[in-house]
């Protein structure tokens, strides 16, 4: 290849280049950033089939009538999407009907967000139908009409329900803490469950881990308060720590047929709620019939 071919592919490559970072530049100096300055305290998320709030209370976060606790990183990414969004161009006017029907802003499909500080608003955000990408979507900010193109799945994250934006956690415990486990169980048999006790079939590893299982309880569907499900009493405990008794009565459901599983449930005393939790889970407290 000549030396005046490489000279003219090289210059080639450079120009590309250049349109390159002249066409990002270009694309960034269109993009309208719609943020939120200071702390938010209370998101308020309004629906066609209903609202709700999510509220800060000193460090912790509620949400829902029932100000159930919220699980933390699931307000922080609602949190985020919030207080700063892209708005990568202006498409057309709310203020025209038939625009919006056409963007789902209407009150039958849009999603209202409202941000505030101290009973103060600092954004309302009207969210309509996500776009043919599906990281974009439609919104008005404030008092506008604007309708912008936004970056980010923002149906998705203000989509949720109460249930799910719900802290599932229901015991959280450092692991270490957990000094022994007294249990009753379905037979009237009353055991101790400790870092040395023996278990036929176990290693003393195994029994460590049940014991350190104790620590941690997640609830996989709620009740609006305690009930009796029904079923039988597996067990009931008291886990104590270096600091607290958590107490925590566990039962099951046999499952009905064979296409069908077990349901475990509970109640503990960290929650003023019955819950349901995974099978898995269960097997923590079946284990404690094994001991002799």
């Amino acid at each position: 290849m000549s030396k005046r071919k490489i000279f003219l592919l090289a210059a080639n490559a450079v120009l590309l280049c250049v349109c390159i970072i002249q066409f990002i530049v270009k694309a960034q100096s269109h993009v309208k950033v719609f943020s939120i300055k200071g702390d938010v305290d209370c998101i308020e998320i309004t629906k066609a089939d209903g609202s709700f709030s999510i509220i800060k209370n000193e460090d912790k976060w509620f949400v829902g009538e029932k100000q159930y606790p919220a699980n933390s990183n699931t307000v922080k990414s609602i949190l985020d999407a919030v207080s700063s969004i892209n708005a990568l161009d202006r498409v057309s006017s709310a203020s025209i009907a038939a625009n919006a029907e056409k963007y789902e802003l209407t009150d039958a499909k849009k999603i209202t967000v409202t941000a505030k500080r101290k009973d103060k608003v600092l954004r309302t955000l009207t969210i309509g139908k996500n776009a043919s990408a599906g990281t974009q979507c439609y919104a008005v900010f404030d008092k506008s009409n604007d309708i912008y193109l936004v970056s980010g799945n923002l149906k998705g994250v203000f989509s949720k329900t109460v249930a799910e934006i719900r802290e599932m956690s229901v015991i959280k415990e450092n692991a270490e803490d957990v000094e022994s486990v007294d249990a009753v169980l379905s037979d009237g048999r009353s055991v101790k469950l400790t870092r040395e006790s023996e278990i036929e079939g176990f290693s003393q590893d195994q029994v460590v881990q049940t014991l350190e299982n104790f620590a941690n309880l997640s609830a996989t569907k709620w009740y609006d308060s305690k009930i009796n499900l029904g079923g039988e009493m597996i067990a009931s405990v008291k886990i104590n720590l270096k600091d607290k008794i958590i107490t925590l009565d566990a039962y099951k459901i046999p499952a009905k047929d064979e296409n069908s599983s077990d349901v475990y449930y509970a109640d503990c005393s960290e929650s003023p709620y019955t819950f349901e939790f995974v099978n898995y889970a269960g097997q923590r407290f079946e284990i404690l019939s094994k001991i002799k």
